[in-house]
């Protein structure tokens, strides 16, 4: 009867021990060589501007169209190419409206346009790890350099100086979009360790561009499938640069905000690429500008983002 009940006792222990252990889940990157899909991005902006009472919005709706083929795996590590093949852009705001597609006719377009069609049906390389950081990028030498070529024409028939700013613009913004750092942020999201339904985890990293930011996302694993995991991401956002966004002659202009992300994340069970995403980003605070005068003005800038990947 002892013996009996020794055994009972044993047994009931292990039942409580291994009914505490949560199950993790593996959700680093397995991406399969051979592998081909259909990326589609879909942004909605709005900026709101506040100006001595007088409200003013600019509203911009974009959709990019992506190939993205996984070409090796090699230590850990996947190799991938990556298409943009279709875009559409629209801008409104109450002085300005304009519409185009990568199927538009290149005269006329916006500032700034050339940039996208500089990308259109050009072949990128990445290399990216299981926690999706990028190690390694090409393609973008030669793009840049056929970019920098079509400026110079477009800007051929204006005074040396405008000549000269235009030139100095166009680099400097290639400075602030490094595309290694930026492609990162997209795959920003895979734990370094296995997770347990409803555990959470954070993931923090600061961005260049115009506006530097400081973000900390915090994602927890909220849904188990037999075919997919889904993350929530909460997220807090900051500008973190006490340098002007904008610097010329006339005005220098500062930026200074923060605000929070939402969203969710479909990952396939087996390769853990993204299958669907949505996140919603708000942003308030000041824009200051400085220059003949001093003006500080309210701004607030929503997004919001849709992502859909198929495999094919």
């Amino acid at each position: 009867m002892r013996r009996l009940l020794k055994i009972f006792l044993f047994t009931f222990i292990i039942f409580i021990f291994t009914s505490c252990v949560k199950e993790k889940y593996d959700l680093s990157l397995n991406l399969e060589p051979g592998s081909i899909y259909s990326v589609e991005y879909k942004v909605e902006s709005k900026f709101i501007q506040n100006i001595r009472g007088v409200h003013n919005e600019m509203n911009e709706e974009m959709e990019f169209k992506y190939k993205y083929t996984i070409l090796s795996k090699v230590e850990n590590k996947f190799k991938l190419r990556v298409v943009l093949e279709e875009f559409k852009v629209k801008r409104q705001s109450p002085n300005m409206s304009h519409e185009f597609t990568s199927e538009s006719e290149r005269t006329n377009l916006p500032p700034g346009s050339e940039i996208l069609f500089s990308f259109l049906n050009k072949e990128i390389e990445m290399l990216i790890d299981r926690t999706g950081e990028v190690s390694e990028i090409t393609g973008f030498e030669k793009i840049n350099e056929e970019l920098l070529e079509t400026i110079k024409e477009k800007i051929k028939e204006l005074p040396k100086e405008q000549q000269e700013q235009a030139l100095s613009g166009f680099e400097k913004n290639l400075e602030n979009n490094d595309m290694k750092e930026r492609l990162s942020y997209t795959w920003n999201i895979y734990p370094d360790k296995p997770i347990a339904l409803k555990e959470k985890y954070q993931i923090k990293y600061t961005t260049k561009g115009i506006i530097p930011l400081e973000i900390e996302n915090n994602f927890e694993l909220g849904e188990i499938k037999s075919d997919q995991y889904k993350l929530y991401i909460n997220s807090n956002i900051k500008t973190i640069s006490d340098k002007p966004a904008i610097d010329n002659a006339s005005a220098q202009i500062y930026y200074d905000l923060q605000g929070t992300q939402m969203g969710y994340y479909y990952l396939d069970s087996k390769t853990r690429m993204i299958t669907e995403s949505q996140t919603e980003q708000k942003l308030e605070g000041e824009m200051k500008i400085k220059g003949a005068g001093y003006a500080v003005i309210p701004i607030v800038n929503e997004t919001k983002i849709r992502v859909q990947i198929e495999k094919l």
